[in-house]
């Protein structure tokens, strides 16, 4: 999710963040390529929005009647492997437990997630820090472990490696200046206003 972001009261520039597990846990995606040379006074009304082509994003941000421009195409990213965990051993020594695994990168988080054995329902997590490339253990007690005593767990381990790689700015210094009026339809099968239109109008005037 792309949004603006304010500095000292004045649009500074973009900051993205990933929603995978909801906006109330969303994660800074850092990226210090989307902010602006000279952050933008007095703005009335900001907005970001994105667009996805193959491999490439294009992110706006919308100031007033300025459009700013920023895109991966043309970009050469440090390369980053996806980040895995795989060899997944368990070993039990009276109340405690060994989780082990190897991992082929350093992630930049990390984390044990149990499910219910019989119904696949999610029963709770364990964060792991220190996790680095190749062979990692980790020892917890029994009540350390989520769920009730007796419960039969399956785990799972789940890491998070590197985001995304740097924006370049691609619009000039210049603005764009445009009358803005737009149309929207919730197109999320999901969504409790599936099929809603929204309609924006920049000119009060014309509003009905």
């Amino acid at each position: 999710m792309a949004t603006p972001y304010l500095k000292d009261a004045k649009v500074a520039g973009l900051r993205l963040f990933d929603v995978s597990e909801g906006l109330a846990k969303a994660q800074l995606i850092k990226a210090n390529t989307l902010d602006l040379a000279k952050p933008l006074e007095k703005v009335g009304f900001m907005a970001a929005a994105a667009a996805v082509n193959d491999v490439d994003i294009t992110l706006t941000l919308v100031a007033d009647s300025v459009l700013t421009n920023f895109t991966t195409k043309g970009v050469r990213p440090a390369r980053s492997e996806r980040c895995d965990a795989y060899n997944l051993r368990l070993a039990q020594s009276g109340e405690r437990y060994t989780f082990s695994f190897d991992a082929n990168d350093e992630p930049t988080a990390a984390k044990l997630v149990f499910t219910d054995a019989k119904t696949n329902a999610a029963v709770g997590e364990l964060p792991l820090t220190g996790v680095k490339a190749g062979r990692n253990s980790f020892d917890f007690a029994t009540d350390q472990l989520p769920g009730r005593l007796a419960t039969e767990l399956n785990w799972a381990v789940s890491l998070t490696g590197n985001r995304i790689a740097s924006i370049n700015r691609i619009s000039e210094v210049a603005s764009t200046v445009y009358n803005r009026a737009t149309v929207a339809i919730d197109k999320s099968t999901e969504s409790d206003f599936f099929g809603r239109m929204y309609v924006g109008e920049a000119n009060e005037a014309n509003l009905t």
